[in-house]
């Protein structure tokens, strides 16, 4: 049987959140769905051995580089895709069939991304519950027996684990989480996504940081939200894989 790769068809590069806002517009080229590759416009595929010879009851391995785009900014997060379509034909038959292959990439440190929602945006957030407004100044906050506040804050990509807690501004010790302040799996969030946004609902009472244990009441005090999420493929146990971010401080009585 002859393998060979006869198509090499790079046909999608995308850009979301290209210029930093919720405007989500795809640029894609080329506009026509012709495959018009160019180093500035689209991905590029080789191959050094696409073309070989298999013998009946053996295996094969081509090895295919796609190399991605140039010129573009690894901040404005590209993304490009294709497929590679590989013929198949036994010796001695007229006809062949197709074996596509798809392949994608992003044109930067896909690891290093940004997870929460650009600071732009207003998000994180502390909000009134009953009125729907940002609380603005946290020095004035008292968060006590009534669950009267919202922490608010947006996921630009989805989260293997998103994780706030409370920590005591004069020790800098973590104290715990607030309900539901344990995250696994978060999707990503935008306001045209059927997730606009996500919240936690803060109180007086936290469980021991990193599990589900039963809430137990806060010492009164001074403390701040620490909240991470896990930038992709980071490693759930280091916290150099985590983007952060600290509020100001608040009063819990």
């Amino acid at each position: 049987m002859r393998v060979s790769l006869d198509n090499k068809v790079a046909n999608s590069l995308s850009s979301m959140l290209a210029n930093g806002s919720y405007a989500y517009t795809p640029r894609i080229w080329p506009a026509d769905g012709v495959s018009k590759p160019a180093a500035d416009t689209l991905p590029r595929v080789h191959s050094l051995d696409a073309d070989k010879l298999v013998a009946p009851g053996q295996s094969c391995s081509v090895t295919v580089f796609v190399v991605a785009p140039t010129g573009l900014k690894d901040s404005e997060h590209w993304y490009y895709s294709g497929f590679l379509e590989f013929t198949l034909q036994w010796d001695g038959e007229q006809t062949s069939s197709a074996y596509v292959v798809p392949y994608g990439g992003y044109n930067g440190n896909y690891s290093a991304q940004d997870v929460l929602s650009p600071p732009s945006e207003g998000l994180p957030a502390f909000v009134d519950i009953e009125s729907g407004n940002p609380i603005e100044d946290l020095s004035t906050l008292v968060i006590g027996t009534n669950e009267t506040v919202a922490l608010v804050y947006g996921l630009a990509i989805p989260s293997r684990r998103v994780d706030i807690t409370y920590v005591d501004s004069a020790s800098g010790k973590t104290v715990g989480n607030p309900p539901d302040g344990n995250i696994q799996y978060s999707e990503r969030s935008c306001p045209q996504c059927s997730i606009p946004f996500h919240s936690i609902v803060l109180s007086k009472f936290a469980s021991v940081a990193g599990n589900r244990s039963e809430p137990s009441e806060v010492p009164a005090g001074k403390y701040h939200i620490h909240l991470k999420a896990l930038r992709p493929f980071g490693d759930i146990d280091n916290d150099d894989d985590y983007q952060t971010w600290d509020s100001e401080d608040f009063i819990i009585s």
